[in-house]
């Protein structure tokens, strides 16, 4: 197995897992930027009928869309979520400022190998560079599963191979290599897969 294939067995409490298994697992971190909180907290309290936040250290916002609100709106929707959290003794909030969500919870030190970790924003994989399984998810999902169940469900994904050699010309940095690959691969190239990066040039 793979790494992305041995964290998905060990939180589901599996012996091993292949490509395409369906799987529930736990999850260790749900991440939510302002916009995300807003509506994951409306359909918690909307839709949930009173339920209650399985483990609050959980949840992570960060407020980095609307972090300086242009109107009185998006002042308002930061202003719930805050009030949301401190209701439901959320204490991971990094308020207006303290920078773009995924690199605030790196540098917090909060993502870490072998967790899983959701989050409704397309940049959520990014954890796998830590040697995480990280996945975005939907709000309905979140509120629901992630807020109530701490456990998500996912198909184990089949994982692509993307092989580095060679150097790197004058000028040439490391996300040019990167754009280069997605460039290769294509921008749906790896819908419902893994990466796997390896080579000397890694």
């Amino acid at each position: 197995m793979n790494v992305v294939e041995k964290i998905l067995a060990g939180k589901s409490g599996k012996p091993a897992v292949a490509p395409d298994d369906v799987v529930i697992t736990g999850v260790d971190l749900m991440v939510m930027h302002d916009l995300s909180a807003n509506f994951v907290m409306k359909v918690f309290e909307n839709e949930m009928g009173g339920a209650a936040i399985a483990n609050p250290d959980k949840l992570i916002f960060a407020f980095d869309h609307n972090f300086s609100p242009a109107t009185r709106e998006a002042a308002e929707a930061l202003a719930a979520v805050r009030k949301f959290a401190a209701r439901h003794k959320i204490r991971h909030v990094f308020d207006s400022g303290c920078g773009s969500i995924h690199h605030v919870i790196m540098e917090a030190g909060l993502a870490k190998p072998g967790m899983v970790v959701v989050g409704c924003d397309s940049h959520t994989p990014m954890y796998g560079a830590l040697g995480a399984f990280a996945t975005g998810i939907g709000n309905n999902s979140m509120a629901a599963l992630g807020f109530v169940h701490e456990s998500g469900w996912f198909k184990v994904p089949h994982t692509i191979k993307v092989h580095f050699h060679g150097a790197m010309g004058r000028g040439v940095m490391a996300r040019d290599v990167s754009q280069y690959m997605i460039g290769r691969l294509g921008e749906d190239g790896a819908i419902y897969k893994a990466i796997e990066y390896a080579g000397p040039y890694i």
